[in-house]
């Protein structure tokens, strides 16, 4: 016969591996939207550099 474990046992458990899922996820989401903010950077960045240049009309005169 297996011994039962007390219900506030299972609960804490339980609420610590979806605690631990909750964390991971919002870590990923995280680094998801920095990678994301650093490109749109770069891509802005870069549109800044080539207006500058000459090459792509301003966007006031679009």
């Amino acid at each position: 016969m297996t011994e039962r474990q007390p219900v506030t046992e299972v609960l804490t458990m339980f609420i610590n591996s979806v605690d631990t899922m909750l964390i991971s996820t919002a870590k990923k989401i995280w680094s998801l939207s920095n990678s994301d903010i650093h490109l749109f950077h770069q891509v802005r960045d870069k549109r800044d550099h080539d207006e500058k240049q000459g090459s792509l009309l301003p966007r006031n005169l679009k």
